[in-house]
């Protein structure tokens, strides 16, 4: 588990200890006493509250007495809505079965994302920020309860648990419910250093627990941001230009208007948006729909082989910035008698959430109010003031399960299209919904890059001097919020060769940014600048290995040799003994690769065949170390559909560009691979996945 103590303490005392001393934080705890005066007696064990009590930003009590966890991260199905829940239960003494978690909202103390000051959920960094901050939440809120039934029993504090919701004492003397404890709570101090309980005391944490959100899930009963509904909203359903950027010079609009169920057509962002009493009448709108758009002429010359060649001129470019140099690499490299040189290119990636884009909005003079399921919800709030014109404090924004995320989820354009179609029509409340084939083509893809590898070796074939030299554009640049991140060197574009990724131990180490942008819109994908910066590290690494005539393993182990790289050494020694290394029937083939991503170390062999252009996948081991870990089964679900993931990407997941415009559309063209319950049976475009 990475975790900064500092950030930690620093969260914690934002989160609970701004109240003078008490647990309640800007909410008002009610009384259990049926006297208001100030000479009540106090609650007696059993006593009930007569509504929701706040104890902290992270904990309500209820009426009948049961725990809310108020999780202030969206679930996209990464797992954190109940690995956070988790965390905190376990530390508190909560009921795991009658726990119930709800988002937070928008809040000062929820802002724990290490990358932005806002309410924001990527980045890998839930479990790993929040962890420490969370248990000393809990542990503060249970230190507070102990301390007030000691004090209305007379029992000594160090004598009385919390186990299930209820507080009790070892030999079963003393027994209070949470909620007859409330107003003796509020007065308490606050436990500024709270004791968390030993690793043996934990009945939750490294256990394996069925997820909350997944009954629901399971059984169609989750609502979904597109599942919002009102009686009586309409639908818009938008129709932006193929060409990015592209603006409306005409349309037929006032004939759509004529259509069944048509009530409007609105302007919005680069586009028109249908408005109707359903889905299909706005769908039947859009499809009718007729628009000439103005688009930059030199947009319309790009396709696939202008960004290949474009990359492969920038990468020859001495210009770059340099966003680390260790060793006086270049000179190195000019004065080295065996240098080796490799390129590598990686095209668009689209994200397919199996939950299109959507958003529902209502707007007045008074405020506006947007539900949605997003990873940003504070930036798709503050992009909802600015297009209205209302104050920050005017708007309303509930958060809602998400159906895929993989940072898509962050940008803010459904919200914006959404509330600008809700203004346009002043307190009609309206859901908007992308037809997956807006959601193709109109994505915020991960950009199409190249990179040029070049190392010195001695006389083994061992590198000596390494260069890695990369062209892609500044992803973090286009959002207002990461924008500081873009220079001198965008984060996506070092991240996973960054200095301290680049874990070999190389004596000469250099990375080069060459920013290459384009007209096409791009945004986070996954485990971005990694997602190809790892292909252009490890697949050198495989070439430098095979010149050297020594096996990969190998290969990477005389390069960790350091006491320091133990951890690595370990998890790599672990993948060669599992995947069987080696040892495969005849026909087969083995790769492997070993990377560094937000804090996990992961290596993988993958095991296949190929079958003139098909390529058949047999067998896929994983090893990893990514710390301690709250739930087994989410991070095994983690890793297996990023496994999934990965192969679409590798095998058949690129976004290809015709004149300007994304050619794909559908998931008939743009195929996530699947799982194949028997080997054979199914075969995607070279891709087949069975289960271990």
């Amino acid at each position: 588990m990475n975790t900064n103590t500092d950030l930690s303490r620093r969260h914690f005392l934002k989160a609970i200890a701004l109240s003078g001393g008490s647990l309640a934080l800007g909410v008002n705890v009610v009384s259990c006493s049926s006297d208001s005066g100030t000479d009540a007696p106090p609650a007696s064990p059993g006593a009930k509250v007569s509504e929701p009590a706040q104890i902290n930003v992270w904990m309500r009590i209820d009426p009948d007495g049961s725990v809310v966890f108020v999780n202030p991260h969206a679930e996209m199905g990464q797992g954190s809505w109940s690995s956070l829940a988790m965390i905190f239960a376990d530390e508190f003494g909560a009921d795991w079965d009658n726990l119930t978690i709800e988002y937070g909202g928008i809040h000062p103390e929820f802002r724990l994302n290490p990358y932005v000051e806002e309410v924001f959920t990527a980045g890998s960094s839930s479990v790993s920020v929040g962890y420490d901050i969370i248990r000393k939440a809990a542990a503060a809120a249970r230190e507070a309860f102990i301390q007030a039934a000691a004090t209305l029993s007379g029992a000594d504090a160090n004598s009385l648990q919390i186990v299930n919701s209820r507080i009790t004492s070892q030999d079963g003397a003393v027994a209070y419910d949470l909620g007859s404890l409330i107003e003796q709570v509020q007065a308490q101090p606050l436990p500024e250093d709270p004791v968390l309980k030993p690793d043996s005391a934990l009945s939750y944490i490294g256990k394996g627990i069925p997820s909350k959100e997944i009954p629901d899930k399971v059984a169609g009963k989750t609502r979904f941001g597109i599942d919002y509904y009102q009686p009586g909203m309409l639908i818009a359903v938008p129709k932006a230009s193929p060409v990015h950027g592209g603006k409306v010079r005409s349309s037929n609009a006032e004939q759509v208007k004529t259509l069944p169920g048509v009530v409007d057509v609105v302007a919005i962002p680069h586009g028109l948006a249908v408005v109707a009493d359903s889905f299909w009448h706005a769908k039947k709108g859009v499809d009718a729909l007729k628009i000439e758009f103005d688009v930059d002429a030199a947009s319309l010359e790009v396709n696939d082989d202008w960004f290949y060649q474009t990359h492969s001129r920038a990468v020859e470019r001495t210009d770059g910035v340099a966003g680390y140099d260790e060793g006086e690499v270049m000179a190195a490299l000019d004065s080295a008698d065996n240098v080796y040189e490799a390129r590598y290119y990686g095209g668009w990636q689209a994200h397919e959430c199996m939950e299109p884009m959507n958003c529902t909005a209502r707007v007045t003079d008074d405020g506006a109010e947007i539900w949605l399921g997003t990873q940003g919800i504070e930036y798709a709030a503050r992009e909802v003031a600015r297009v209205t014109g209302l104050p920050m404090a005017k708007i309303k924004a509930h958060n809602m399960m998400l159906g895929g995320g993989f940072c898509r989820r962050y940008e803010a354009d459904s919200a914006i299209q959404a509330a600008t179609v809700a203004r346009a029509l002043p307190g009609k409340v309206v859901k908007l919904i992308w037809t997956r084939e807006e959601d193709t083509r109109q994505d915020f893809f991960r950009p199409a890059g190249m990179g040029l590898v070049r190392a010195s070796l001695d006389a083994n074939g061992m590198p000596e001097s390494l260069l890695i030299r990369a062209s892609v554009p500044a992803i973090a640049a286009h959002n207002p919020g990461f924008a500081p991140f873009s220079k001198p060197v965008d984060l996506t574009a070092i991240d996973g060769v960054a200095a301290e990724q680049i874990w070999y131990e190389i004596p000469k180490k250099r990375f080069e940014w060459v920013q290459t942008e384009s007209h096409v819109k791009i945004g986070w994908w996954r485990s971005v600048g990694n997602s190809h910066n790892a292909v252009f590290k490890e697949c050198f690494m495989d070439e430098l290995a095979e010149r050297a005539a020594i096996d990969p393993f190998e290969y990477r182990r005389r390069l960790l040799q350091q006491e320091q790289h133990a951890f690595i050494r370990h998890v790599l020694d672990r993948l060669e003994a599992e995947s069987n290394w080696g040892n495969v029937p005849a026909g087969h083939f083995q790769g492997m690769a070993l990377h560094d991503t937000f804090g996990t170390i992961v290596g993988q062999v993958v095991e296949l065949s190929v079958e003139g252009k098909d390529v058949q996948v047999h067998k896929i081991s994983c090893a990893y170390d990514c710390g301690s870990i709250v739930n087994p089964d989410t991070v095994d679900g983690q890793i297996q559909g990023s496994i999934i993931w990965g192969l679409t990407s590798a095998i058949i997941g690129e976004i290809n560009i015709d004149q300007g415009r994304v050619r794909q559309s559908n998931f008939h063209d743009y195929p996530p691979a699947k799982t194949s319950a028997t080997a054979g049976n199914q075969r995607l475009p070279g891709t087949q996945w069975p289960p271990a």
